[in-house]
Order: structure tokens, then sequence, then C-alpha cells
């Protein structure tokens, strides 16, 4: 009896070992399996579950991937679509939300194997939120033959501007696009080259001035070419010239025998020579609210029925509303351009050499302005006189 209950004795003895031998094997096994569930193959870190991002923001959705793995790529899906792909680690995928409409959608990256297997990680579910930004407007082609409007940024004489020498233009208007686009912008640069300058000689004999068109700067950097003629079949298509007596273009004033002046702030219109694709056009000015404010432009300086002595300097000042609104301002004296500047309206010179033999006696000046927004304003006229 006694021996029996040894026996039992000691087989509860040993179970009870085992018991306690097996518990931590079994609670390490637990742990094993706990910590490969915390460590999936591929996840999505950024952004978080559950997070609210504003519509139009770039998102950079951020990616780990275990380690050892031979990879070809990981890729990320916004409710099934594609957004992106990369084989360089860090894994970051930019994401526009731009081109998708306020919501809650599901990411889902997937990391794709060198055998051909694809695993996918857990869905991250975002909500965007608000109104996203106006998309970029699409690209365009600029038409030939489209009229621009251009204004000379210097004063050039026949025989003081240099053959080779390049010239500068000045874009009046905006060229707007069949979507309300602006391919080529109010204030753009336009270059010509001096084909030809030769003083006035002897015997009356005039000056001659030659210079080409080449091209305008478009909304993306963009070199659209430029021609004088609106027919491309024009005698000279890509040139104006002036010598003598002929006149090719309506810009230029001739005087027999004497050089050939352009002054300062003339306006002319050219033509685009072929067509070109604007890729980047900016948007239409004509979107702004600010664009309902009215434009005045008032002369200030001289005032109405005021005297100016012929030995005083001859200065003119215009107001502009808005006042901080970039714009040219040309000024008219007896209908004839005098002066041309930008920005600053106070106090400007007439630098032009006509203004220098304006007889005394009664004179009418008016400016127009060119606002950035496109609109020209013309001011009311003001009558004075020049006294000896």
């Amino acid at each position: 009896m006694k021996k029996n209950i040894r026996m039992i004795s000691g087989i509860m003895i040993f179970s009870l070992i085992l018991l306690f031998v097996q518990i931590p094997k079994m609670g390490m096994a637990g742990a094993k399996k706990k910590s490969k569930a915390k460590n999936p193959v591929i996840q999505i870190i950024a952004p978080i579950n559950g997070c609210c991002i504003t519509l139009g923001e770039e998102l950079e959705i951020m990616i780990i991937v275990r380690k050892g793995l031979k990879l070809k790529s990981v890729s990320v899906l916004c409710n099934e679509r594609g957004i992106g792909m990369t084989d360089k680690s860090p894994y970051v995928i930019k994401w526009d939300t731009s081109k998708f409409k306020a919501g809650t959608f599901s990411l889902i990256a997937n990391v794709h194997l060198d055998d051909g297997r694809t695993i996918p990680s857990s869905p991250v579910e975002i909500t965007l939120e608000g109104t996203p930004e106006p998309l970029a407007p699409a690209g365009a082609v600029v038409k030939e033959g489209t009229p621009i409007i251009l204004v000379t940024e210097q004063e050039m004489v026949s025989g003081k501007v240099k053959k080779g020498s390049v010239i500068h233009f000045r874009v009046d208007k905006d060229i707007i696009g069949p979507d309300g686009q602006i391919l080529i912008p109010y204030d753009s640069t336009a270059y010509g080259k001096v084909l030809a300058s030769r003083s006035h000689g002897m015997f009356g004999r005039p000056g001659k001035l030659d210079f080409a068109l080449e091209s305008v700067n478009a909304a993306d950097g963009t070199s659209v070419p430029l021609r004088a003629f609106r027919d491309s079949t024009g005698r000279d298509a890509g040139g104006l010239v002036i010598v003598g007596g002929l006149l090719i273009s309506p810009l230029f004033v001739l005087f027999c025998g004497r050089n050939v002046e352009i002054p300062k702030g003339t306006s002319f219109t050219a033509y685009i020579n072929h067509d070109t694709m604007i890729a980047k056009p900016t948007k239409s000015r004509l979107a702004s609210a600010d664009l309902n404010i009215p434009r005045s432009a008032t002369v200030t300086k001289p005032t109405e029925g005021s005297k100016v002595k012929k030995s005083d300097k001859y200065v003119f000042s215009c107001s502009i509303s808005p006042e901080d609104d970039k714009a040219y301002i040309r000024i008219y004296l007896d209908g004839d351009l005098v002066a041309w500047q930008k920005g600053n309206f106070s106090d400007i010179g007439w630098k032009n050499a006509k203004t220098k033999k304006v007889k005394p006696g009664k004179h009418e000046i008016f400016a127009e302005v060119t606002f950035s927004s496109g609109h020209i304003v013309k001011s009311e006229t003001v009558k004075f006189s020049i006294e000896e």
C-alpha cells in the first residue's frame, strides 16, 4: 500500500514538473506568434488610419517593407486606382489630391516580389476635406497669323542703332487661348534684330533702318516666332523695312533727307509666324474678382486751363485707380505720343525731341493707361497753354 502511494506521489510530482516546464514554452510560442502579427510584410506608416487631409494638398505616402525581401517595386492604390510606384528605399509615393473629390478613400500598398508574388498591406482609411484648387489650364496652340500688339522699349534712330544689335519690345495685351487661358501675357518681352542702320546723307539721301521681328516669350517661356505682316506670303514676312519714301508699316514717320526716328513707347501690330504649342499657359485674369473694380486715369498735371512758360521743364502727372495696379502709361500731346512710362506716373518728363519744338499757344494733353488686367483706359483731355 505504502509502495503504491509513493508511486502515485512520484507520478504527480513528475506531472507538475512537466507542467511548469511547458507553460513558459507555450508563452514563448504565443509571444512569437504575436510578434509575427506585429511585423507585417508591408505597411503604410503615413498617413495614419482615420486621418483627415485637406483636398488639394500633395500628400506623401510613406511605406515600410520587411527587410530581406527580394522585391521589384512598391505601389499604392487609392480605391483600387493606381496613384504611384517606386523601387527606391525609403519608399515614399507622392499623391496629388487635387485630382480627387472630397470623400473617404482606402489606401493599400503592394510590394511586388522578384518571384512574381504581390503582397498587399492592410488598408488605411483617410478622408479628403474641402474644395480643391482650380486645375492648371490646359495647353493650347497660338495660331499662325494671330495679331499681337507690341510696344518699343527704346528709341531707335537710323545711324545710331548698330547693325546686329538686339531690339526689345513689350507685349501690350494678353493673347488669350480658346478656353480663356493666357498664352502670351501682357508685359512679355519680344525680340528683334537690326539688319541695317544708315544715317541720312548728302543731297537729301534719307536714313535707313531695317530690322527683323524674331520672337516673343509665351507664358511658359516658349519662344514664339513673329513676322511683320498678316499675310505669310509677304515680300519679307520676317522684317520691317524703312528707307526713303518707302513706308511699309504705318508705325513709322519718315522725314525726307533726315534720319528715321522711332520713339520709345510706339505701338504696332505684329503677327505669329506659325502655329506654336503653349504647354503651360497661365490662368485667365478674367477669373480674378478684382476685375470688377472700375479702372480710371486722371491727368493731374498740367491742370485744366493752366499756363506753362516755354522755358519751364515740361512735366506730366497722372493718377490711376486702383493705385497698386501694375500699369503702363502713354502721354499724347495734340494727338502725338510724347512720353511712355511704366509704374510711376508722377512728374514724367517729356523727353521726346518733338516736345522741344512745341510752339506757344493752346494745346491738349491726355493719357492712355494699360492695366495688368488688359483694360485700356483713356483719361479726359486737359486743355492748357504754353506762353513765351
